[in-house]
């Protein structure tokens, strides 16, 4: 038998260029998915304002009656307080806004719209093929 040591190296070279192929294949699919991710973490984070956090501070306000030396609670009231806590132009600031029972509901259909919404279109860029990012 003889060996055919052109044969061989053809045949070692060409393994060889395979993986290699392979491995630039696999780096430059992730140099393009981590381009595509600090572009869109760039888009995110070059809002004016970022959201932080949010708190809702509840609490019970008494209603004092005027014509009693006794201070009598005649009633209260309950308020409710939305704190939002959000970055600006690398300082963390906060609001409070003052919220009834009626814009908290408002609020919770505004809140499931937005997620529905998120929704519907995750769905069309899955079909489409296109990437999308989270912002968890």
């Amino acid at each position: 038998n003889t060996v055919n040591l052109r044969e061989i190296y053809l045949e070692k070279y060409s393994e060889d260029s395979n993986k290699f192929t392979e491995r630039l294949h696999k780096f430059l699919i992730l140099d393009k998915v981590f381009g595509m991710a600090s572009k869109a973490l760039s888009l995110i984070t070059e809002q004016d304002k970022l959201f932080l956090t949010s708190k809702i501070i509840t609490d019970i306000r008494p209603i004092f009656t005027t014509d009693s030396p006794l201070l009598d609670v005649a009633g209260a009231v309950i308020l409710h307080n939305l704190k939002i806590e959000y970055r600006h132009q690398d300082e963390k600031l906060e609001f409070y806004v003052s919220l009834d029972i009626d814009d908290i509901e408002k609020l919770k259909e505004q809140l499931l719209r937005a997620e529905n919404k998120n929704n519907v279109l995750k769905a069309i860029l899955s079909k489409s093929d296109i990437s999308h990012f989270n912002t968890d």
